[in-house]
């Protein structure tokens, strides 16, 4: 699962010290080509997103999601 940093946001490499960005060539759903700053997770990574918020990448179907249910706690 790749997630791309966006050109409009900042992003400063001093702010990665696990190093988990990479600058690479990558191709979007669409076939078009891009270059940036993205977070590439392999096998294994676990992510956590809010609800709101959450993209599965190019990983639908791919990466299992979880949900907490608040009504749980």
């Amino acid at each position: 699962m790749v997630l791309e940093i966006p050109s409009s946001v900042q992003f400063d490499v001093r702010n990665d010290p696990f190093e988990l960005v990479s600058n690479v060539d990558f191709k979007y759903d669409s076939g078009d080509f891009g270059k940036g700053y993205c977070r590439i997770f392999r096998h294994g990574d676990v992510v956590f997103f809010k609800k709101e918020g959450m993209w599965l990448g190019s990983a639908p179907g791919l990466a299992d999601a979880y949900f907490k249910d608040k009504a749980s706690l």
